[in-house]
């Protein structure tokens, strides 16, 4: 079988199917390499948010995504933070405290808006004296 530019594609049985499959491997590790690479700039970058903020889980991948990260590799750095999202839910909740004034209900409802679960922003809630 000819291809592109008169090369010759092996079929089964052909000769080159050895090193096409080492191509198509090395092909991979690089895009593999070029994955971890993005994802751990995706780490670094999740990481720098919560140093001057707090997120949920969900707005923090928004985050990422805004950045120009694919959802797969905002998720994928998001998901390898060490970081307590009931601790984060409570760093929010008093930054909003800090500026507005919520009743109980209505800071759940803001923390939950945000992305937290019911019990993260109920803790986070209480945390912060409502």
């Amino acid at each position: 079988m000819e291809g592109r530019g008169g090369c010759r594609a092996a079929g089964p049985g052909g000769g080159s199917g050895t090193r096409a499959r080492g191509r198509a491997r090395a092909g991979a590790d690089r895009d593999q390499a070029g994955h971890d690479r993005v994802a751990g700039a995706g780490v670094g970058k999740a990481e720098d948010y919560l140093d001057y903020s707090h997120f949920s889980k969900n707005s923090l991948i928004k985050q990422l995504k805004y950045e120009g990260f694919s959802k797969k590799d905002a998720t994928f750095a998001v998901e390898h933070l060490d970081v307590s999202w009931r601790k984060q839910a409570a760093g929010k909740a008093k930054e909003y405290l800090e500026y507005s004034h919520f009743s109980r209900s209505g800071l759940i409802d803001q923390l939950k808006y945000e992305g937290f679960t019911q019990s993260q922003a109920e803790y986070g809630a209480k945390k912060a004296g409502i």
